[in-house]
């Protein structure tokens, strides 16, 4: 473990980076700097945008944004300063930041003083701005432009912005966990206001149990569109950007547009639900939506340009219809930019496409996808669309909502394409680390990060505890899973785990987050048979059955319930954590390993 030295300091504004992830980033940064002959970068910050402090630059920096504006000076070599404007808030920031030197005052003024003291008055200086949707590399207002000018004479200046943004498109694991925590708190949001939705209610009301959801979370939110367009006469196909107090009739489309997360991280979904069984143009309009959304998540993967992502906007136009504006691919999640692909010509967003033709996608970019689509000549349209990551192979959700599957409400929450029930995949938390606190109502887990994670356990909580086995001791039939890593067209497991008899969870295969494309597999143990380096498995399940190699190296374990007094301070655990409507996150199980040695599940 080599935990954050800022170890119990979290808040709701920031995310608990590691003090590694911190210093990576300004070694990244610094390159850059090198490479284009800049002696200080100077980052700004003054835009908040919801509930989140923004200031996406600074932050990504410093781990810390100050109220209304904040000044970050970057030499090429030595320690960063922080400038911000209220003496008293210093403690605070301390408390938070990675960065060391803050100081108070009139904070573009202290950072001139900055910039003189190491020596960069007369040098290249890179002037960064707080980062903006549209990627214009927007960096100081007019005034403070004029102030640099006038105050370091000797210096020159550059706009740094674009190429800063930049480095934050590559995402890495911290980042990654922070995106699918935030993934599934969006889910729990969008299932707690279709769940509220019925005749009567208002789009406002929705909207605060929302706000209220992301409060009790602990997440921060930049915007949360739901509007209530009635279907028979449809007004347009856009949901109010400030959710009005007009109640909710029956026969209306329910348009949604959330965004949850953790200061600049935010996930997204974008959802249509009904009041009332959808009109037949309604239900086409859905159907070809859901099938584009669904063809993305399964066809996009890293290689892929802008011109490749234009094919997926087939069944918008085999079927007639139009897409209104945005884009199939973009790049809004987190606060990032690029890329912008995948537009018919006809669309408000097909400029924007141009300089993302020949562009491949990458791994780790995190990115939105969405199907928006209209009815020509006609105020008729819908849109259905949520975020993810793309893997060394393919691309990883970071939704299990079922935002492609019609929805409908009408008192209770009832859907589906045929009208029966359809609710959300379950939304859990993995949780891996070293508890640091457990009473009989409350466990608290310190990850190799530094960052802390407060659960509630259940009265009936229980400790499953695993216990090396031989792959010759898994017995056909049982219930085995496994962690996959691809390569190409092979999976190789980098551990197998058997349930006790009768346990049966995770039916499938699904992405799981123990590192970037991985897959978690789980049925009936079909068949294990010797290779020259190891082992082959199949699995048999609900989707089919899964074969993979295990390595002769590979952790094998076997599952068993045992007491509690196996989960005390200091051991490593594994934890599902299951969040509540409350904000709180429920733990009915604990898991650890023989002597605390887990496998890397």
């Amino acid at each position: 473990m080599s935990p954050n030295t800022h170890l119990l300091t979290a808040s709701d504004a920031f995310p608990t980076f590691s003090d590694a992830e911190m210093a990576d980033r300004v070694t990244r940064a610094r390159a850059e700097m090198d490479a284009r002959g800049l002696d200080s970068l100077v980052v700004h910050g003054a835009s908040g945008i919801g509930t989140s402090v923004g200031q996406v630059n600074v932050q990504y920096l410093a781990r810390y944004a100050a109220v209304v504006e904040t000044f970050l000076v970057v030499p090429s070599e030595g320690e960063l300063t922080m400038c911000l404007a209220v003496p008293f808030h210093i403690p605070n920031a301390r408390a938070l930041s990675s960065v060391d030197d803050i100081r108070w005052g009139d904070s573009l003024g202290r950072a001139i003083e900055r910039l003189r003291k190491v020596g960069v008055a007369a040098g290249r200086i890179g002037i960064v701005g707080t980062g903006n949707v549209s990627h214009a590399g927007t960096t100081l207002f007019h005034e403070q432009w004029q102030r640099l000018g006038a105050e370091l004479p000797e210096a020159s200046f550059e706009n740094a912005t674009v190429w800063f943004d930049d480095l934050r498109l590559t995402k890495s694991d911290e980042e990654i966990a922070v995106m699918r925590r935030a993934g599934a708190w969006t889910d729990v949001a969008h299932e707690e206001i279709a769940g509220l939705t019925q005749v009567g209610v208002t789009p406002r009301a929705l909207r605060r149990a929302m706000d209220a959801l992301a409060a009790r979370a602990g997440a921060t939110y930049p915007f949360g569109h739901i509007g209530a367009i009635p279907m028979d006469e449809p007004s347009g196909y856009y949901p109010d950007f400030y959710p009005v107090d007009e109640p909710i009739a029956d026969g209306s489309l329910i348009m949604t547009e959330l965004a949850l997360g953790f200061g600049n991280y935010f996930a997204k979904l974008w959802g249509s639900y009904f009041v009332g069984q959808p009109t037949a143009p309604h239900r086409d309009l859905f159907e070809v939506a859901a099938a584009v959304h669904r063809n993305l998540r399964a066809g996009l993967r890293p290689g892929l340009t802008g011109r490749d992502v234009e094919a997926f906007l087939a069944p918008i136009t085999d079927a007639g219809f139009e897409q209104p504006a945005n884009v199939l691919v973009g790049g809004w999640s987190a606060m990032n930019h690029p890329p912008q692909m995948g537009a018919l010509p006809s669309s408000l967003s097909a400029p924007f496409t141009q300089p993302y033709l020949d562009v491949p996608l990458r791994p780790r970019q995190t990115v939105t996808i969405q199907a928006w689509v209209s009815i020509p000549g006609t105020q008729t349209g819908l849109w259905v669309g949520s975020s993810g990551v793309i893997t060394d192979s393919g691309y990883e959700s970071f939704n299990r909502y079922p935002v492609d599957e019609i929805r409908v409400a009408s008192g209770t929450s009832r859907s589906d394409r045929a009208g029966s029930t359809a609710v959300a995949a379950p939304v859990f938390f993995p949780v891996r680390g070293r508890v640091v606190s457990v009473d009989d109502e409350r466990i608290d887990v310190v990850d190799t990060g530094g960052t802390v994670t407060h659960m509630r356990l259940s009265s009936d909580w229980g400790v499953q505890v695993m216990h090396p086995i031989a792959v010759t001791d898994l017995e056909v039939g049982r219930f085995v899973g496994a962690t996959l890593r691809r390569t190409g067209d092979e999976a190789a497991a980098t551990e197998l785990h058997m349930f006790l008899p009768g346990v049966r969870m995770g039916d499938g295969e699904q992405p799981w987050d123990r590192h970037l494309g991985a897959r978690m597999v789980q049925g009936d143990l079909a068949r294990v048979e010797p290779t020259t380096d190891g082992w082959e498995v199949e699995l048999a399940h609900g989707q089919g059955s899964s074969t993979f190699r295990a390595p002769s190296d590979a952790p094998v374990v076997s599952i068993v319930n045992e007491g509690r007094e196996h989960i005390q301070v200091g051991v490593d655990v594994f934890i599902l954590a299951w969040p509540e409507t409350d904000g709180s996150l429920r733990v009915d199980a604990v898991a650890t390993g023989e002597d605390g040695a887990l496998p890397p599940l």
